[in-house]
């Protein structure tokens, strides 16, 4: 997979939102629409991406893995 990250750091390319945006869209279909919020979710896989996580399975699944693992850490009323 190809990345402008070593190039243009703090940059993002269109290749690189559609990566960010197909691991987003794959976290949120695991989870069936659970109490998860999309934007907590997008933060987590742009911090991942940024960190050099650019492989779109493996970014959702670590996406995914940190946001149950928030949304379990929330107390619940």
């Amino acid at each position: 997979m190809h990345t402008h990250l070593g190039f243009f750091p703090g940059i993002l390319f269109p290749d690189d939102l559609d990566v960010m945006m197909s691991a987003h869209r794959m976290t949120m279909a695991q989870t069936g629409g659970s109490d998860l919020d999309p934007q907590d979710v997008a933060r987590i896989a742009l911090r991942l991406y940024r960190k050099g996580l650019i492989d779109e399975d493996k970014l959702a699944e670590m996406t995914g893995r940190i946001a149950r693992r928030h949304l379990a850490a929330l107390p619940h009323g």
